[in-house]
């Protein structure tokens, strides 16, 4: 193993900047006991062949360790595979990544489900949606509260453990977001090395492009913005979850157009498995699911692939009369409320909805006490817990 592991350095002591990003992330998913010394090299713009090299590489390494423990054959055999992507990739010439190990997937018991958030793991791409105003910022910083502490969201959604969290905001002021926050963790009590793992950065009137709209209708990706994104993510301890908000202000792509939005989000996707995070991306609905309630999985605006492509969709929604008359809520209180549903989840069963009330006075959402109330799909699977006991046979306590 270790002549492996030394030709692979030296290999990749040829592609300046990559090399650094690919030892950071196997020497921390994988214990070494021998000391890695990577001479300094200049920070250049990674295109995107070797984004996607570096996605490839990455996940095989991941999975060669995370699978067997860090069975040293297995991670040899995942940096010779590497080896050879890196000579394909220095000859010009297209290489398919290496096929999957069926002994291994046959002989070894897969990981389990690593939850960024429930249904969302490293390298997925999730997308938030919901009308403008409806508290999809707030949400997000639930979020980020939860991921950054390691604990369920709303005490509901499964959170597998903490993590360092960068949210992005394009549309309010760092002055909101501060209030927000300050609301916020009044309730929770963050303690400081919570607050150590979460970032958050304020993009508005200056948000950084991912994607321009080039000649002919192509969709040109800004190399610079994603090393940015990038050498940030990286640069923290324990990156989990990026939060981008909104989608509209992070390119001048048509989002009506299925082509260009794929292309969007492959570039997110290749990121965030490179960086080992999920990616959650806001998104504005269109007004004619506003009318309808907004709940369905095409209810996000624009080009169709937004949400096909995307392993996780959330969508945040008032309540309507019909809805409100389920949890016995009287109509002039409704706009207290909201609905989180999950139209779309890949990697698991429907989530639970979520009902949550806006506090007056801070905009701070909590889980209602009516969550547990009278609507079925709330009631049958009210927290993780429940569920848990529900799977045992354990009785649930439903008054």
């Amino acid at each position: 193993m270790d002549d492996n592991f030394d030709n692979f350095k030296e290999s990749i002591h040829q592609q300046p900047g990559l090399g650094q990003i690919l030892i950071k992330h196997y020497l921390r998913t994988q214990p070494q006991p021998q000391t890695v010394t990577i001479p300094p090299h200049p920070a250049p713009q990674l295109a995107l062949p070797q984004q996607r090299l570096l996605e490839t590489i990455a996940i095989a390494l991941d999975q060669a360790g995370t699978a067997n423990g860090g069975d040293p054959k297995m991670i040899a055999r995942a940096i010779q595979k590497a080896q050879m992507l890196l000579k394909s990739q220095s000859r010009g010439a297209y290489h398919l990544p290496g096929a999957d190990d069926l002994w291994m997937f046959r002989d070894v018991q897969p990981p389990d489900p690593d939850w960024v958030v429930e249904g969302l793991e490293p390298g997925d791409i999730g997308i938030l949606s919901g009308p403008g105003g409806v508290g999809k910022s707030m949400f997000c910083l639930s979020i980020m509260a939860a991921v950054a502490g390691g604990t369920d969201l709303f005490g509901v959604w499964q959170v597998n453990k903490p993590g360092d969290v960068l949210y992005l905001y394009a549309e309010d002021s760092s002055n909101t977001v501060w209030r927000r926050f300050h609301a916020l963790a009044q309730g929770l009590a963050f303690s400081d090395d919570v607050i150590s793992r979460m970032h958050t950065v304020c993009i508005k009137n200056h948000a950084p492009k991912l994607m321009l709209q080039g000649a002919q209708g192509l969709a040109v990706p800004q190399n610079d913005v994603v090393y940015e994104l990038s050498s940030q993510l990286h640069s923290y301890p324990n990156p989990r979850l990026l939060i981008l908000d909104p989608l509209v202000k992070l390119h001048t792509l048509e989002e009506n157009a299925n082509g260009q939005m794929n292309q969007f989000l492959d570039l997110v996707a290749s990121l965030s498995d490179a960086a080992g995070i999920a990616t959650i991306i806001t998104h504005h609905v269109s007004k004619g699911s506003v009318v309808a309630g907004g709940a369905l999985q095409q209810s996000a605006r624009g080009a169709s692939a937004i949400v096909d492509e995307s392993r996780w969709q959330v969508s945040l929604s008032k309540l309507d009369p019909k809805t409100a008359g389920e949890y016995d809520i009287p109509d002039d209180s409704r706009w207290k409320y909201l609905l989180a549903t999950s139209p779309k989840v890949n990697g698991t069963g429907q989530l639970p909805d979520l009902l949550l009330e806006r506090q007056p006075d801070s905009g701070v959402l909590l889980l209602s006490p009516l969550h547990f109330g009278s609507k079925p799909t709330a009631k049958s699977q009210p927290n993780r817990q429940a569920r848990e006991d529900h799977d045992e046979g354990v009785p649930i306590d439903e008054e």
